[in-house]
């Protein structure tokens, strides 16, 4: 989940992710793949990233 988030939060960096997670970028790509198969969410639209956006902030506040 938290990768994920960092995702959302940076615009699709996978540059910015990888680097906050002192990770390789292609660890993040598999990372993320396997979280977009899990989810059934390619990510590729506003309307997909903003209710994940959503949701982490509806997380947060509880």
């Amino acid at each position: 989940m938290k990768l994920l988030q960092l995702y959302l939060e940076h615009d699709g960096s996978i540059q910015q992710v990888a680097e906050l997670n002192f990770l390789h970028r292609n660890t993040v790509n598999y990372q993320l793949n396997k979280i977009k198969k899990i989810i059934q969410n390619d990510l590729t639209t506003l309307k997909e990233r903003f209710q994940l956006m959503m949701a982490f902030q509806i997380k947060d506040l509880l």
